[in-house]
Formats: C-alpha cells, structure tokens, sequence
C-alpha cells in the first residue's frame, strides 16, 4: 500500500523533477564526454609529440579548463542534492558555484572558436573574416560571463529571465560563429580540389567532418536557447547547457587528432601525416595524400601514381609538398622536420 502524499510533498517531488532532472541528465552525458576528451587528449600527447610548444599549452589549459568544469558541476550536485537537498526548491536559491559554469562553458567556447578563427587566417588570408570571427567568438564570451554575474548576484533563479538579453546575445553569437566558421572552411576546401583523386576524397572527408562538427555545437546552442526561453517553469535547458563545453573541447581534439587518423596505415604509427598540406594545413584538420605506387603483375617495374598528373596543375599557394619517397635501389635521403611541426 503506498503511502498518500499531502499537496505540498506532490509539489516537492515535482519541482525537484523538473529542476533536477534535466541537470542531471546533462551532468551524466557531460561526464561521458569528459571520458571521451581525455582519451582524446592522451591520444595527442602519444601521437603528436612534437607539435609546437604553444599548441601544447593551448590544449592543455583547454582540457584543464574543461576538468575544472566537470569538477565544478559533480560538486553543485552533490550540495543541491545531497547536502542541501531540498531546501534550493523550496527557497528557488541559487548555488553560488553555478554561474561560474556558465562562465567556463563561455571561455571553453570562446577558446575553441578563436583558434579556429587563427587557423581559418592561415588559410584564407582574409581580415574580415578572421576580425568577425574573433569579433563573435568575445561577443558570445562577454554574453557568457554576463548570465554568470547575473546569476551570481539574484537570490532567485527565476529572477534571471529578467536579463535574458545576455543569455541570448551569448547563445546567438556563439551559433553564428560556428556556422560562419563552417561555412567559410567548406567554400574554401572546395576551392582547393585538385583533380587528383587521392586528394580530392580527404579533402571531402574533411568537409564532412568540418560540417559535423559546427552542427553539433551550433545546434545544441539553438537547442539550449530556445529550451531556456521556451520553457521558464523547469531547468531543461541545462541538460544542453551542461553539454556544450565538453562538445567544443571534442571538436577540438578530435580536428587535431585526424591529421593522424587520415593518413595512411604506413603513416599512422610514425607520428605525422606524409605529402601535402593545405596552406601548410591550418584548416580545422589536416589534409595529407601519399604518393600510391603500384608494382606491374610480373613485380618487375614500379610505377608511381602521381607522375600522371600534371604538377603544374596544382596550386603551389595551398598544397606544400614533402619529397616522395625514392623509388626501389635509390637510398632514403634524410628525413625533413616532422609533419605534426610543420603543419601547424
């Protein structure tokens, strides 16, 4: 026989639902991206060991920041839920830890979206468009740390709609900067096909990742800005917001990584792509093509792909190339400086 609740535990038991709830279904999923992220980042470490020394320190404050992150939203759980538990629904008090996440999730994405700002120069050689980039990735940063001061200095959580300008000046500027920055790394990619087969197929991979990814971020940014606005009377928009820094942090290791996964099987085990790079590769990742050679059927004679094609099609401003390997009976010359060094 269960037990007849009164009207105010009914009330309870829902307001902790809807509140709650959402929280910790994004508190879950953002621990599993954490997961993800620091497999991610060991794979870096191991695999690119001799990048440049600032790369180095830029991912490691990025996966830092994001530990802090994880670390900061375990322990509103644990006083919301454990220590304090109850009593934030019945006053609608704030924890005084939360708006700091929102102000992390800002710097997490504003980290992500200026170093691609950085690479999409490299490429393009275009100011508007790295100064807009940049102008966006600060504005949303701003946005950010605004709803965090905000939240930080009401007593009530529902007293934050009052000022959901900064909410969406941060949500909206985030998302038209992942999509600007997609957009001009697909048009540029596009440009840069050359015909050969080889180079044209991981430029096409890379497109599709590149897609995906700003999909992802920019999405779950709509996602989370219309469930905060749309629905003021529960917490769904943190199971978004909670999400959205471990996603930046992924794109950006998994960009980094695929110079490696997109090599070929020869390559993956030394440590750097082999061959071409695009605009000594400051894209989102890293385009490389081997020279396929191909023995006769009596094994006699060597025949290398890439003298098919006519190199003066290709166009020395975006592809750089590494020598190719020398044919059969020909010694190795020295090797050049590593690909991972090189392309960044």
């Amino acid at each position: 026989m269960s037990p007849t609740l009164t009207p105010e535990q009914v009330a309870f038991i829902h307001g902790t639902e809807i509140v709650y709830g959402p929280f910790i279904v994004g508190l879950f999923i953002n621990l599993i991206l954490y997961g993800v992220a620091c497999t991610q980042y060991h794979f870096y470490i191991v695999s690119f060991p001799k990048d440049r020394v600032w790369i180095k320190i830029y991912l490691a404050s990025l996966f830092l920041t994001s530990t802090a992150n994880s670390i900061l939203i375990m322990y509103v759980a644990y006083v919301d839920l454990i220590k304090h538990f109850g009593l934030d629904i019945v006053s609608g008090a704030i924890n005084k830890a939360f708006p700091v996440n929102s102000c992390m999730t800002g710097v997490i994405a504003a980290q992500s979206q200026l170093f691609y700002s950085w690479r999409l120069h490299k490429l393009a050689k275009n100011w508007f468009i790295t100064i807009l980039t940049m102008a966006l990735a600060l504005l949303s940063l701003a946005g950010a740390f605004g709803i965090g001061v905000i939240l930080g200095s009401i007593s009530a959580y529902g007293e934050s709609y009052k000022y959901k300008t900064y909410a969406i000046i941060w949500l909206v500027s985030a998302t038209v900067c992942d999509i600007l920055i997609s957009i001009v790394l697909v048009l540029l990619l596009r440009s840069k096909k050359s015909g050969i087969r080889a180079t044209d197929d991981t430029i096409d991979m890379i497109i599709s990742l590149t897609v995906r990814t700003g999909l992802v971020t920019a999405l779950t940014a709509i996602f989370e800005l219309i469930a905060y606005l749309g629905f003021t009377t529960n917490g769904a928009h943190l199971a978004f917001g909670l999400i959205l820094a471990k996603l930046y942090v992924n794109m950006v290791l998994s960009s980094l990584n695929s110079r490696r996964t997109m090599g070929t099987s020869s390559e993956r085990g030394q440590g750097g792509p082999d061959a071409f790079s695009l605009s000594n590769v400051n894209t989102r990742v890293f385009v490389t093509v081997e020279s396929h050679r191909q023995r006769d059927r009596d094994g006699d004679a060597v025949h290398d792909d890439s003298a098919d094609h006519d190199d003066s099609k290709v166009p020395h401003s975006s592809l750089t190339a590494i020598p190719p390997r020398p044919r059969l009976g020909q010694p190795e010359k020295a090797a050049g400086p590593d690909a991972s060094e090189t392309s960044l």
